[in-house]
């Protein structure tokens, strides 16, 4: 009977280890919500021309949800101080994808006044601190007024916004994340 007793103790105290040991393991591993409250300095690149960088700074605010086995997003504001649409509502970005610590996702923006209007900005490409981001949008550089009598139509171009302090450091920053996302889908591709 004794024996019996010692058996089930020690095969209790067998799976309270184990359990403990999963416990901790989960908690250790597991990433819960981060918030995220940041200001980095940013250029503006239009184009293919690097020469085109205008300064501005990126304004973040919210929280990175990443949950086990679904998406991970970023529910909050995110603000282009230089680009008026990035002020008109918070940004809910799905991470689509994540390559060796980079994610990619897609941003929105909406407003309500004086009636619905919905803008996809573009795609954001961010370490899991928002230390280095690239932004990948387009611009309206003029609408083209044919001469034969056909629509108008607007022209748009690539527009490109990356972290760094000046020209240099943004596309330095763009190359090390190209580097480390490996994936062609990264864009700019120079």
């Amino acid at each position: 009977m004794r024996s019996n007793i010692a058996s089930i103790l020690k095969l209790a105290i067998g799976i309270l280890i184990f359990i403990g040991v999963c416990a901790f393991l989960f908690l250790y591993f597991y990433k819960f919500p981060k918030e995220v409250s940041v200001v980095r300095k940013a250029v503006i690149m239009i184009g293919d021309s690097p020469a085109s960088g205008t300064p501005t700074t990126i304004r973040i605010d919210g929280t990175l949800y990443r949950p086990l086995y679904r998406q991970h997003r970023f529910v909050g504001d995110f603000v282009i101080d230089a680009l008026e649409v990035t002020k008109w509502s918070q940004v809910d970005m799905k991470t689509v994808k994540i390559n060796n610590g980079i994610g990619m996702g897609a941003m929105f923006y909406s407003r309500m006044n004086p009636k619905a209007e919905t803008a996809h900005f573009g795609w954001n490409y961010f370490d899991e601190n928002f230390e280095k981001i690239n932004i990948w949008s387009t611009t309206k550089m003029k609408t083209d007024n044919p001469a034969n009598g056909n629509e108008a139509g607007d022209i748009y171009d690539s527009m490109f916004i990356a972290t760094g302090d000046d020209l240099e450091q943004a596309i330095e920053m763009q190359r090390a994340l190209r580097e480390r996302f490996k994936d062609d889908s990264f864009a700019p591709r120079r």
